[in-house]
């Protein structure tokens, strides 16, 4: 919808729509680690379903979709244009590459806190707060670099902070730290490993055709769901088998190289 809506700035929009998204994922990951330190972890749950449930009714009342999108998908069949929309070459890589994001995303949300408890040594309350910063420099990030990307070429963007972050992400999983180490390690992954969405996501719709803006963003959107269900396990699994440092090194930093390679085979369009 924000794309659609601000075609002219799509990735700069779309930056700040996922601003409040990272804003949530750092409250909640702080709002979850203090509670955990007072035994107090299901209240954090409480709170936020609240949230969730106001939020959801204030959507159904509120807002509307532009009148672009309400004609155009009319006539979508999610079947027949499935095929078509993903024969489209930068839906596809946008598509993988944000599965391959999520994966490491995901993967760092679910298991760093127990990587700083486990190997680092911080306490709940400490790991909470490392997380919840990693969240929240997308809330800056992401209208940054959505306006720098409309300057430069926003497949280059993406592969830069794939690469960067998989080699911040080296020392972070692999060396002794103090505390406030890790808040510069989270701050400044954070800043880097969220830039994927929102950029990718803008390639993929300034590929599609008018009416199918909504199709390719669901689609995209889809694949990053199954990658952000994937990490956790992936990770999960690996521990068992390598221990949490070398684990998260495949679950994390390899995701990103891999996101960031992908992202160069697209072609941008700009696309208004």
């Amino acid at each position: 919808m924000v794309g659609e809506t601000v075609k002219g700035l799509r990735g700069l929009a779309i930056g700040f729509a996922a601003g409040g998204y990272y804003l949530g994922g750092s409250a909640c990951s702080i709002l979850v680690g203090f509670f955990v330190c007072q035994h107090r972890w299901r209240l954090a749950y409480y709170i936020t379903t609240a949230l969730i449930l106001l939020v959801t009714a204030v959507q159904f009342v509120r807002i509307r979709p532009p009148c672009a999108q309400m004609k155009s998908g009319q006539n979508l069949s999610v079947y027949s244009s499935f095929i078509r929309i993903m024969k489209v070459r930068n839906v596809f890589i946008s598509s993988m590459s944000i599965f391959s994001a999520d994966i490491g995303l995901f993967a760092a949300a679910a298991w760093l806190p127990a990587f700083f408890l486990s190997f680092i040594g911080l306490d709940a309350a400490s790991a909470g707060i490392a997380l919840g910063l990693l969240m929240l420099r997308g809330l800056v990030s992401s209208p940054v670099v959505g306006a720098v990307s409309h300057r430069i070429r926003r497949r280059w963007v993406v592969c830069i902070s794939g690469i960067t972050s998989a080699a911040i992400s080296i020392p972070l999983l692999t060396t002794q730290y103090s505390f406030w180490l890790s808040i510069g390690y989270s701050l400044v992954l954070g800043f880097l490993l969220l830039r994927a969405w929102n950029l990718l996501i803008t390639i993929a719709q300034e590929s599609a055709d008018k009416g199918a803006i909504t199709s390719v963003t669901g689609i995209t959107q889809t694949l990053g769901v199954v990658g952000s269900a994937a990490g956790p396990v992936i990770a999960g699994n690996l521990i068992r088998i390598f221990g949490i440092s070398q684990a998260l090194i495949y679950s994390i930093t390899l995701p990103a190289v891999i996101y960031g390679v992908l992202a160069l085979g697209g072609v941008e369009t700009r696309r208004k």
